[in-house]
């Protein structure tokens, strides 16, 4: 039990530093970096909560988040080296 609350700690402490670095960051790239990682950090988060309630219904919302988080990173990453989400000229 206590190894519960030492792993939430951690987590909780990761989000505010990832929180710290949307808002300080330097760039763009370290704004969007940071918050592909906060969504890590919330996966985790709910992958604990459901390790202490011993259920696997919640696995399923971290495969949604996951599949979100990477899409959502991939848009970030093309239109901050493109310029353009979608490519129109074809």
């Amino acid at each position: 039990m206590p190894v519960f609350y030492i792993a939430l700690a951690i987590l909780s402490a990761s989000f505010l530093l990832c929180l710290y670095r949307i808002v300080i960051g330097p760039t763009t790239f370290d704004r969007a970096l940071a918050l592909d990682l906060m969504s890590f950090v919330f996966m985790s988060g709910i992958m604990l909560f459901s390790i202490q309630m011993r259920s696997l219904d919640y696995l399923s919302v971290i495969l949604v988040f996951a599949v979100l988080g990477f899409l959502g990173l991939v848009a970030v990453s093309k239109f901050l080296f493109g310029g353009d989400i979608v490519d129109r000229n074809n």
